[in-house]
């Protein structure tokens, strides 16, 4: 329901119907565009030794023909300019509220004050959106959040698990309120500091393990196009400011770019 014309409007390995109808030359055609040569990023990390590294890659990639690159994505998502509602009535334990706010691409600028932003409404017991739902109203069991980091524009996901008796309704107008605050107010410089100290722990754990190291220089490498700005990442955490994150809360909680379910 959030995207009407972009790809991402579809599950990643399609709709059941879809999957039922594949046939083998559909999955073949699949695998040889997209899991060619030079439509991949590789990277090495470790004690390796760079020279028999790279001769082990071209043993085993060099003989694999490189295929016609994938088409561009050539369909861009029409500017939504209303809320759009999705109800679905399920016999479960915890009744679930989403919010999927428009948000821009990984690679936009605003991408480290969108981090911290997250950080300071949805993460930990000492988030906002937790003090104010779970702990203070207690309207939620928890709360959640994720921001989709793709080429394109993608969503921003707001999470709320609910208990059973609770009014969903009540629980959206709390977390409209507490988005409101934020947009009007900004966020504290102790809230902001937290959410730093927060990233740059969160950034350096990732970097202490080769699968880590291996997976930040690749996702860097394919979503900026240069994996050296991986090294560029604290400090432009580092220079985040209050008003940086109540300006970037401001452009995507707004109401008539989200879809509620």
């Amino acid at each position: 329901a959030a995207f009407t014309t972009h790809p991402y409007r579809f599950p990643t390995i399609g709709w059941p119907d879809d999957i039922r109808a594949w046939r083998l030359e559909d999955l073949q055609r699949f695998h040889r565009t997209y899991y060619a040569p030079n439509n991949l990023t590789l990277t090495l990390a470790g004690d390796v030794d760079p020279d028999e590294a790279l001769d082990l890659v071209r043993r085993y990639f060099e003989p694999i023909a490189a295929q016609a690159p994938p088409l561009p994505v050539a369909e861009r998502e029409p500017p939504q300019l209303a809320e759009r509602r999705v109800r679905m009535r399920r016999k479960v334990q915890t009744p679930l509220v989403q919010c999927a706010y428009k948000a821009p691409a990984a690679a936009d600028e605003r991408a480290s004050a969108i981090h911290l932003l997250m950080s300071v409404l949805m993460e930990g017991d000492a988030s906002r959106l937790h003090r104010a739902l779970v702990e203070e109203r207690r309207l939620a069991i928890e709360v959640g959040g994720h921001w989709q980091e793709g080429f394109d524009p993608g969503l921003l996901w707001v999470s709320l698990t609910l208990p059973q008796d609770a009014d969903p309704d009540h629980a959206l107008a709390v977390l409209d309120a507490q988005l409101a605050r934020v947009i009007a107010q900004g966020v504290t410089q102790a809230e902001l500091e937290r959410a730093r100290n927060l990233a740059m722990v969160g950034f350096w754990k990732r970097l202490a393990t080769i699968d880590g190291k291996a997976h930040l220089l690749g996702e860097y490498a394919v979503f900026h196009d240069r994996w050296a700005a991986l090294f560029d990442a604290p400090a432009r955490l580092a220079a985040v400011s209050r008003e940086e994150l109540r300006a970037t809360a401001a452009t995507i909680f707004v109401a008539s770019r989200r879809t509620v379910g």
